[in-house]
C-alpha cells in the first residue's frame, strides 16, 4: 500500500497514511477521504444503497459507513490547508467530513494517460478488457436502480497488481426514477452528453440527451430510463480518449480484429441519439462477450 498517497478532486483529498498519521488512527489497507459536502454533490446520500449490491467491492471502492466531522479550527485542516497550498481545490468549510476508504490502487486512468503506462494499455485487447470491466460494474449498478452519472478518467482507479478497475466518487449518482437528477442536471464537462463547452482534446459533443424536445421536456425527463444511458455515453467519452492516447503512443502490428472491435464499441456507446444508445447490460451482451 502506497503510504505517501496523495490524490485531489474538486471538492475531495484522499490522503496515504504518511499524510493523516498523527491525526487519525492507522487503520490496515485504508487510505482516509477528506471531504466538503456540498448539496449538488454529496455521494453519502447514495451509499447505504451502493453496499447492498452483492459483491460490490468486485466493481467499487466506496467509504466506510463511519463518517467524522472535521472542526474548522482543528490542526489538521491547518495541516491539509499546507498539503494543498496551490492546488486547486474546494475541500474547506463546514461541512468537512473525513471516511477511511479501502486502498485500491495509486493510479487512476488519467494518470496513466497523462504520464503514458504501456503496462496497462498494451494491446486493443487490453482496452476491451478494461471496457468488460467498467460495462459490467456500471450494469450492476443499474440493476440496483443506480446511476453512477460522472464517469470519467479520474473516477476509475487502476490496481496494477491485478490490472483491474473500479469505480470511485458517487457525488453526482442518484436513484430511479433519478427525480433529483433530472431537476437539477448536473455533469463533467467534456464527458457528460452535454455541450458545456470545447474541449481541445476530444471532439464536440452532439448528443441529444438534455435538449428540449417540442413537447417542453428532455429525453431524460419524459423517459427516466434514459438516465441510465448517461453512463453509456460518458464512458464511451472515457474509452475514446484512452483509445486516442493508445494510438499516439504505441506501435502494434496484426491489431485488425480487436481494432475493429474498439471502433465499433466506441460507434455503439458514443450514439448521439439517446433513444437509439444501449444501455450497458445490452452493450455487454452484444460486444463484449
Amino acid at each position: 500500500m502506497d503510504s505517501n498517497l496523495f490524490k485531489y478532486g474538486t471538492t475531495s483529498v484522499v490522503l496515504g497514511k504518511t499524510h493523516y498519521k498523527g491525526f487519525f488512527d492507522d487503520r490496515e489497507g485504508k487510505i482516509l477521504k477528506v471531504t466538503n459536502i456540498l448539496e449538488n454533490h454529496n455521494e453519502f446520500r447514495i451509499l447505504e444503497k451502493v453496499r447492498k449490491i452483492k459483491n460490490y467491492e468486485k466493481y467499487f471502492i466506496i467509504p466506510d459507513e463511519e463518517k467524522i466531522k472535521i472542526l474548522e479550527d482543528s490542526n489538521f485542516v491547518e495541516h491539509l490547508k499546507k498539503l494543498c497550498d496551490g492546488l486547486d481545490v474546494d475541500v474547506f468549510g463546514k461541512n468537512m467530513f473525513c471516511t477511511y476508504i479501502p486502498y485500491g490502487g495509486s493510479l487512476d486512468v488519467m494518470d496513466s494517460l497523462i504520464n503514458y503506462n504501456p503496462y496497462v494499455w498494451k494491446s486493443c485487447k487490453s482496452l476491451l478488457k478494461f471496457s468488460k470491466q467498467i460495462i459490467k460494474a456500471l450494469t450492476f449498478l443499474h440493476e440496483n436502480q443506480i446511476a453512477h452519472l460522472d464517469i470519467k478518467p479520474e473516477n476509475i482507479i487502476i490496481d496494477l497488481s491485478t490490472l483491474t478497475f473500479k469505480l470511485v466518487d458517487f457525488g453526482f449518482s442518484s436513484s430511479y426514477p433519478f427525480d433529483d437528477f433530472v431537476d437539477n442536471i448536473r455533469g463533467t464537462p467534456s464527458y457528460f452528453p452535454r455541450d458545456f463547452g470545447s474541449d481541445k482534446f476530444l471532439p464536440p459533443i452532439k448528443a441529444n440527451d438534455t435538449t428540449i424536445t417540442i413537447k417542453g421536456l428532455s429525453p431524460i425527463k419524459y423517459n427516466r430510463n434514459y438516465v441510465y444511458k448517461i453512463d453509456t455515453f460518458c464512458f464511451g467519452r472515457v474509452l475514446l480518449l484512452v483509445y486516442m492516447n493508445y494510438k499516439i503512443n504505441t506501435k502494434r502490428f496484426f491489431e485488425y480484429k480487436n481494432k475493429r472491435k474498439v471502433k465499433k464499441l466506441l460507434k455503439c456507446l458514443l450514439e448521439e441519439d439517446v433513444k437509439q444508445r444501449l444501455l450497458p447490460n445490452q452493450i455487454l451482451y452484444l460486444h463484449l462477450n
